[in-house]
C-alpha cells in the first residue's frame, strides 16, 4: 500500500491497529478473569466479523486501487 501509494494508508493501517488493540484487552481481559463466554464470543463472533468485514471492504478497494495503477500484475 505504502510503495503504490495508496492515499487511505492511513486509515486502513488504523483499522488493522485498532484490531490488535482490541486483541490485547480480550487477552487481558481472559488472563485476569478466565472468562470462557467472553472469550468464546470474541474468536467464534467478533473477531471473524471483523476480518469478512476488512476484507469486503477496505482490502477489496485496496485491491481494486493497486490493480487500477497497474501494482498487482495479474489483476
Amino acid at each position: 500500500m505504502i510503495e503504490g501509494g495508496f492515499p487511505p494508508y492511513p486509515m486502513h493501517q488504523g483499522e488493522h491497529e485498532r484490531q490488535l488493540a482490541r486483541v490485547a484487552v480480550v487477552q487481558q481481559h481472559w488472563e485476569n478473569s478466565s472468562d470462557v463466554e467472553s472469550l468464546r464470543d470474541f474468536v467464534q463472533r467478533e473477531l471473524p466479523e471483523w476480518v469478512l468485514n476488512h476484507i469486503l471492504t477496505m482490502d477489496t478497494v485496496t485491491a481494486q486501487y493497486l490493480a487500477a495503477s497497474g501494482q498487482m500484475p495479474g489483476y
